[in-house]
């Protein structure tokens, strides 16, 4: 495995710092449109969250899924048999 020099990863460093401010006022601006949603139409918005909560949950099952697999493959063992179906 190649060495990766201290200059590379302040680097990175700086750009994962970078990208977690700009995920933080993005996130900020998400939650002010849910309050002023909330505020017009408490009913419709509950239901919107609701059917997104079931779709994230399904997105995270679907990517640990993806990871075990990865995983799994760098031993070369097939899991074909053990897939989980998401309906």
């Amino acid at each position: 495995m190649k060495k990766v020099g201290k200059n590379k990863i302040k680097k990175y460093l700086f750009i994962i710092d970078k990208i977690e401010n700009a995920r933080k006022k993005n996130n900020n601006n998400w939650m002010n449109i849910v309050r002023l949603a909330i505020n017009i139409a408490p009913e419709k918005v509950i239901k919107i969250m609701k059917k997104i909560d079931k779709y994230e949950i399904r997105i995270e099952i679907m990517k640990h899924n993806f990871n075990a697999l990865k995983f799994w493959k760098k031993f070369n063992i097939n899991l074909r048999s053990q897939t989980f179906i998401i309906k």
